[in-house]
């Protein structure tokens, strides 16, 4: 494993225990997670919609071309729709949010215009997002799926600016 890795977290920090509502589901964030070089392929994707922020030099596959992403790129992927990423290179890290539900889908309709496209979006804005998502993760309130529903909301509206 690459010595920045070893010096450093893996990562700032990943939560897996999705936190849901009537209709949206987190079911999983983690922020600034450190990768050893190499590639993810997932021809798949994910069952859920996934929000994933990435680091200057990594290579993205968007809607079958690939890309070598400026720093701070935002891509937003369909549940079932393939994402490859990495940098085979170098360490890489990347930030990542997957949502689910009918509300997501409805949301992720609103902003369609963004999927599966390279957009611009400042690391520091991503991470007050999750910030704001970890802390429900930490404390659980009856209305976390809520907070966490309208951050991506706020998101999505930051980046469709």
């Amino acid at each position: 494993m690459d010595d920045l890795i070893k010096k450093r977290k893996l990562f700032h920090y990943r939560y897996w225990d999705a936190i849901s509502g009537s209709d949206f589901q987190v079911s999983g964030i983690g922020g600034e997670e450190f990768m050893p070089p190499g590639m993810v392929f997932r021809r798949h994707g994910t069952p859920d919609w996934l929000l994933m922020l990435y680091t200057p030099g990594c290579l993205v596959k968007f809607r079958g071309k690939w890309l070598t992403v400026k720093e701070d790129t935002l891509g937003i992927f369909p549940p079932g729709t393939e994402h490859c990423y990495g940098n085979s290179d170098a360490v890489w890290n990347h930030s990542w949010i997957h949502i689910c539900g009918k509300d997501a889908d409805s949301l992720m309709q609103k902003y369609d215009r963004l999927i599966n496209i390279p957009l611009s979006f400042g690391h520091r804005a991503f991470l007050r997002h999750l910030d704001y998502m970890a802390e429900e993760f930490r404390c659980r309130k009856q209305n976390s799926w809520q907070v966490c529903r309208n951050t991506v909301e706020h998101l999505l509206m930051e980046a469709a600016d």
